[in-house]
């Protein structure tokens, strides 16, 4: 299996957990809203874990969307460039989108540690904050990992055109 190969199954592995994370979401405010609304009954934490979750799917779905290209593209004058300069300047984009991850990254990692030394829970669902900080911070390293691969076969792609 070749690299590229690697990167899309990691990609399609976060995406399952974006897609897990949605469904965590929908059941949460069904289970609360059928819960008040008919045994009044609301679910504990369900604001928290639908928050928590949301943060997941977000976090698993950069990575995709950056892979898959469907991220926004600012392109006011770059079809005036030749070919060679717009290669060049979309390879320094996907480097500055994994420095852009990477320093996120690093917040996320300083933040969950932070979290973790202080034991601090989620009021309604009585479980420790940290692992939601800590699954963030890898689905951005998970997102620095696939700039540098598109900067890398971006940089490829300007050598074979030569």
């Amino acid at each position: 299996m070749g690299l590229r190969q690697r990167i899309f199954a990691l990609g399609k592995l976060g995406e399952a957990v974006g897609v897990l994370c949605l469904w965590i979401m929908l059941g949460t405010t069904l289970w609360d809203v059928v819960g008040a609304k008919v045994f009044k009954a609301p679910l504990s934490g369900a604001t928290e874990l639908v928050s928590f979750a949301q943060l997941l799917a977000i976090g698993a779905g950069m990575g995709m969307t950056l892979l898959l290209g469907r991220h926004i593209h600012v392109e006011y004058a770059l079809h005036l460039l030749p070919r060679p300069v717009r290669g060049l300047l979309s390879a320094i984009g996907y480097l500055l989108v994994a420095v852009f991850f990477a320093v996120i990254a690093l917040y996320t990692w300083r933040f969950a540690q932070g979290l973790a030394q202080s034991g601090e829970v989620l009021p309604g669902l009585r479980t420790p904050v940290y692992p939601f900080a800590y699954a963030f911070w890898g689905l951005l390293v998970l997102s620095t990992l696939y700039g540098l691969y598109l900067f890398l076969e971006q940089l490829m792609n300007l050598r074979e055109r030569r």
